[in-house]
């Protein structure tokens, strides 16, 4: 039994440094920090949680919130530097379809965070090269800005104008990814 428990506190260790990025291709033609990427199509299926006020129009509908997921993810790819430019040829194109749950505080009239799931498939030339994806996840901010939206949803304060900062800094999190696919 003793030599047993280092080996188990290895195989922890070593599955916690497994990669989440899932390769179709090998040798992967992707290259980290060289490929560029183009949006495909993004896809985002909004659905509303507990506490929905029905009819209420104060928060952005699913086309809206399409929209600025496109507009994020595109401007995040961008601040990456790995944006293609408008009539590059030999790009790789995101698939990405991110699953947006509106959770509402109490009285649905302010939210909490998002309950989100994301898949993203990157494919050039209509062959897959790689994909990944996150399941059942919320925003995290950094840890100040954490603790101060977090107070904003205690005293239900977190609305409609703050959504977009969620869907920016989701984005921002599935661009990183993406930046990191490659060898």
């Amino acid at each position: 039994m003793s030599r047993l428990f280092p080996l188990l506190v290895g195989l922890m260790l070593l599955g916690g440094c497994a990669s989440h990025y899932h390769y179709d291709v090998d040798p992967t033609p992707l290259k980290k920090g060289v490929t560029h990427y183009r949006l495909k199509d993004v896809q985002v299926n909004l659905t509303l949680g507990h506490g929905a006020i029905p009819g209420d129009t104060t928060f952005a509908p699913e086309q809206q919130l399409h929209k600025e997921f496109v507009d994020a993810l595109t401007d995040a790819l961008k601040t990456k530097g790995i944006l293609a430019a408008p009539g590059d040829n030999d790009v790789a194109e995101v698939v990405a379809s991110i699953d947006f749950e509106r959770t509402f505080n109490i009285g649905g009239h302010a939210l909490n965070k998002p309950i989100l799931s994301d898949l993203v498939k990157i494919e050039q030339n209509g062959q897959q090269l790689a994909s990944f994806g996150h399941s059942k996840y919320t925003t995290k901010y950094s840890y100040f800005e954490d603790l101060a939206v977090n107070a904003k949803i205690t005293v239900f304060q977190w609305g409609a104008e703050d959504e977009p900062r969620d869907v920016k800094l989701v984005a921002e999190s599935i661009v990183n990814d993406i930046a990191a696919l490659g060898k």
